[in-house]
């Protein structure tokens, strides 16, 4: 594994989304966002801007089993620059943040579990680039039914958030377009028959403006392209994964016998894993994409593995950051830091001493 002092360059993409580090140099080893924070720390989520990363993860409350949001940024030594603050300011459950970053603000999405009938709820909150404070006041998806799974991306004019929003008898997904502000702008089912139901979605937005999701759908894998068009993906996949790089949408997912990455359109080729794999991570680059996996160990725990595929998904780079104490079944987030390098963050420990990780990671 190489974690080399290498110059980076900034690459902005024309979504509006930063997508590349502007730090003269990357720090090595791995990064501690929480380090003086309590042991429970899952759920992580990063993105990079010019001056490093952002990351998001849940903490467990003080006296309580219910989680927060919090937020922190790093610096390009390494060392949390900004935060943790906190996100969320409720008595709800706050799980699985997911955050977007423009030039002009970040965002944080994620779902609270507030009991009751409706009990799932998706919110979101805008944050100062610079300083982390909060701009404006909390956001909530109005629906009819439980709305959970936020995944976040950087558009043109604002923000992209996927979400599983309960339909008249099942979950669906749905595309919810936020202005820069944060603000709701619409909301778009994505259609076609969601059969035994949506989740998992994952969503980006290419360089021209054009939004590309996907989901799982039942046992299968779905994806919507640039033009609005539905696609059955794999009749038997699992744990979807979408990204883009300048106008090439990037899909993944996961098959018992490993791994599927490739272009949109193209025919994705199979990368074997040692173990059962049990979570997915994609960042497109210019010449391929990152790819991140867990595979399943023993029970819940399992191994941490970054690879890089090339034009054509063959798998070309493997690294693997950790050996068998990462819990197999939580998220895992790999974007792209610049033509070499991605950012990861995950969470490693037993029990419910878990602490969350970072790395800049040229596989």
């Amino acid at each position: 594994m190489r974690l080399l002092l290498l110059p980076l360059l900034a690459a902005c993409a024309p979504s509006g989304g930063v997508r590349g580090v502007q730090c003269p140099s990357l720090p090595e080893g791995v990064l501690l966002p929480d380090a003086a924070g309590p042991p429970t720390q899952i759920h992580g989520y990063g993105a990079v801007d010019a001056r490093g990363a952002w990351v998001a993860w849940n903490r467990v409350r003080e006296g309580s089993s219910a989680f927060d949001v919090w937020l922190a940024h790093l610096g390009c030594d390494g060392t949390v620059d900004v935060g943790p603050l906190p996100v969320s300011d409720s008595e709800a459950n706050d799980l699985d943040p997911a955050i977007a970053v423009r030039e002009d603000g970040v965002l944080v999405a994620w779902q609270a579990d507030v009991g009751g009938e409706r009990n799932l709820r998706v919110r979101w909150r805008l944050f100062d680039p610079v300083t982390g404070q909060a701009l404006g006041k909390r956001r909530e998806l109005d629906a009819t039914g439980s709305a959970w799974m936020p995944a976040v991306a950087a558009s043109p004019d604002g923000f992209v958030v996927a979400v599983a929003a309960a339909g008249s008898t099942v979950f669906e997904t749905h595309l919810l377009t936020l202005d820069a502000d944060g603000a709701l702008v619409a909301d778009e089912a994505v259609g076609g028959d969601p059969g035994e139901g949506d989740s998992l979605p994952s969503v980006d937005v290419a360089g021209s403006g054009a939004v590309v999701a996907a989901w799982q759908r039942g046992d299968e894998v779905w994806w919507r392209d640039g033009d609005g068009v539905l696609q059955r993906l794999a009749p038997e996949g699992q744990v979807p994964a979408v990204s883009a790089w300048g106008d090439t949408a990037w899909l993944g997912h996961l098959v018992p016998k490993g791994l599927k990455v490739a272009p949109a359109g193209e025919g994705s080729r199979l990368t074997r894993t040692d173990a059962p794999p049990t979570g997915l991570s994609i960042a497109a680059t210019d010449e391929g994409a990152f790819v991140g996996w867990y595979a399943q160990v023993d029970g819940f725990y399992g191994s941490l593995h970054l690879g890089r595929v090339d034009a054509e998904g063959a798998l070309v780079g493997q690294v693997e950051l950790a050996a068998d104490d990462v819990p197999a079944p939580y998220p895992l987030r790999v974007v792209r830091a610049d033509a070499d390098h991605a950012f990861v963050v995950w969470q490693e420990g037993r029990g419910q001493e878990f602490q969350l990780k970072a790395a800049f990671v040229a596989p």
